[in-house]
């Protein structure tokens, strides 16, 4: 059952004004955070929005500049929960983030115990094999297994990774880490073989904790991205020194 969308949401005026981290934040700051939220409320309360910083000045109606000045500010006074990940920006409002978990959950629940009472108030009409079987459950989506799906570029098999991201729970310190961690891995010499066909399924990725891998980074000195390696394979460059003194990164043929 979709969550019905509600015309208003719960403000607290004093909440606002005394929250010590908001109150640190720019006054223009404030103005785009409170847009944020009510564009985090439209979005089905879910307490998070995703996009390029384009995208996103856009529905924040402000300048980008001005919007990753927001950013910036929210990130550095711990007024909101902000994840930077391959050329897109997530926001996270802890407090709709908590209540948008907590009513999924509710609803879990609320469909196990109608499934129950299915099972129980049909019994003749299941055969003895599918009477000992539990109805399905629906999968809880956690707002920041969201901001992962977004991310991670093998789009597959969604339900086996949702089982495993469960089993981790991660918290937002370690969302960024995996973040971080698919950052370099996608620029991987084997990710990117064949077309991606050597990217682990994210249910693989999870259950592994390829997170902590030991990547290699290769950085080109005359360049702004770095070049990226797996662990025991040849380097995509060799770094050396130029007649005039400069370290230079030379290609590996």
């Amino acid at each position: 059952m979709k969550d019905l969308k509600q015309p208003a949401f719960q403000f607290y005026p004093g909440d606002w004004l005394k929250d010590p981290q908001l109150s640190k934040c720019e006054p223009a700051t404030r103005g785009i955070w409170i847009d944020a939220i009510a564009a985090m409320h439209e979005n089905c309360r879910s307490g998070t929005l995703s996009g390029t910083p384009g995208q996103l000045s856009r529905v924040l109606r402000c300048s980008e500049a001005a919007f990753m000045a927001a950013v910036d500010d929210l990130q550095a006074t711990g007024a909101a929960d902000v994840t930077k990940c391959r050329g897109n920006v997530t926001l996270v409002n802890r407090r709709m983030h908590e209540a948008a978990k907590a009513r999924e959950e509710n609803r879990i629940r609320q469909a196990r115990h109608r499934g129950k009472n299915d099972v129980t108030s049909n019994v003749t009409s299941y055969s003895s094999s599918s009477s000992s079987k539990d109805p399905p459950t629906p999968l809880s989506l956690d707002p920041m297994f969201v901001i992962f799906w977004e991310v991670y570029p093998l789009k597959i098999a969604k339900q086996d990774a949702v089982k495993s991201w469960a089993k981790i729970h991660p918290n937002q310190k370690l969302l960024d880490k995996m973040l971080s961690a698919l950052n370099v891995q996608a620029r991987s010499k084997q990710w990117q073989k064949d077309g991606g066909a050597f990217i682990p399924h994210p249910a693989t990725w999870l259950n592994k904790r390829r997170w902590e891998d030991d990547l290699k980074v290769y950085k080109c000195v005359d360049s702004s991205e770095p070049i990226y390696d797996e662990p025991g394979s040849d380097p995509v460059f060799n770094l050396e020194t130029a007649p005039d003194g400069r370290r230079i990164a030379v290609k590996v043929k």
